[in-house]
């Protein structure tokens, strides 16, 4: 799939600290509903192939949304890319961000997913759902940003 965009956008120099990627549990509702359309199907064929195949459409959906999505912190930037037919992009320098959030329900601590959300200078607020391990994304960030600001990132433009 269409997995490249991160590594294509890179800066001469520029190096990918760390990737984010959607958790696979976004794949729970169409599962279930694949497992109820199989079980109508004995006693009311009709609704069980209808739930089967809006179960396909559901699990095709999110297996898009999946593979389309990237997001990295490289030693410049947080990029992100989600969408395969259309593409929307996000890219924020890291002396830009003012701070990370992580979301979290009961169930997204855990299977360890939630919500990052990338807090910038001017009020910009963007929120990723759905990302898998994003305590350990923000981990990076956080340490990217603090290299940025201790000078880090020159030693890095020089080599």
């Amino acid at each position: 799939m269409e997995h490249d965009y991160i590594e294509t956008s890179l800066q001469p120099g520029e190096v990918i600290l760390g990737k984010g990627e959607v958790h696979w549990s976004i794949f729970i509702p169409g599962g279930g509903l694949l497992l109820i359309g199989v079980a109508a199907i004995p006693g009311a064929w009709l609704v069980g192939v209808v739930l089967i195949l809006i179960s396909f459409l559901v699990l095709m959906s999110e297996y898009l949304k999946r593979v389309s999505t990237e997001l990295a912190v490289t030693d410049r930037r947080v990029i992100a890319k989600f969408g395969y037919f259309t593409r929307n992009t996000f890219e924020i320098l890291l002396k830009n961000v003012e701070s990370f959030n992580v979301e979290q329900s009961a169930l997204g601590k855990f299977m360890n997913f939630g919500t990052i959300i990338v807090n910038g200078t001017g009020g910009m607020r963007s929120p990723f759902p759905g990302i898998a391990g994003p305590l350990k994304f923000k981990e990076l960030a956080v340490k990217a940003i603090e290299r940025t600001q201790n000078g880090g990132s020159e030693k890095q433009q020089e080599g």
